[in-house]
């Protein structure tokens, strides 16, 4: 009896491929989904710069750090109260549209613009909706 065709040999082979690797659907599903951060401007404020960052992951804000340099005392104990609230409230609202926190309007004005831009930055990128 003679042996498989080449056509045959090629169509069993694909079989087990196919069979363990699934759809193309499956394995995009299965993709790792990978992460990206923006960073918006840094603003100047009487209390010093402030510049936001954000990580997008799933068209999602999953995660927001700031850079800041207090200029003094004052500025150093109000970033310190205002910044955590801000990030929280980021994450809640998924977007820039937060309250300012009383007391640190600069602070909060500054971060804000500074978020905007960075989520403008992640909307063009098509990093999330």
């Amino acid at each position: 009896m003679p042996g498989p065709t080449t056509r045959q040999t090629l169509a069993l082979a694909a079989l087990p491929l196919a069979a363990t690797l699934g759809s193309a659907t499956t394995l995009a599903a299965h993709a790792p989904t990978r992460q990206r951060t923006f960073s918006g401007p840094v603003e100047y404020m009487q209390h010093g710069p402030i510049q936001a960052h954000i990580t997008v992951k799933k068209d999602r804000i999953i995660g927001v750090t700031i850079s800041n340099t207090p200029v003094d005392a004052r500025s150093i104990f109000l970033q310190d109260q205002a910044i955590p609230v801000l990030k929280q409230e980021t994450l809640r609202a998924q977007s820039a549209r937060i309250a300012l926190v009383s007391g640190a309007t600069e602070t909060s004005d500054g971060y804000i613009a500074s978020l905007q831009a960075a989520i403008r930055k992640a909307r063009a990128a098509r990093a999330f909706k």
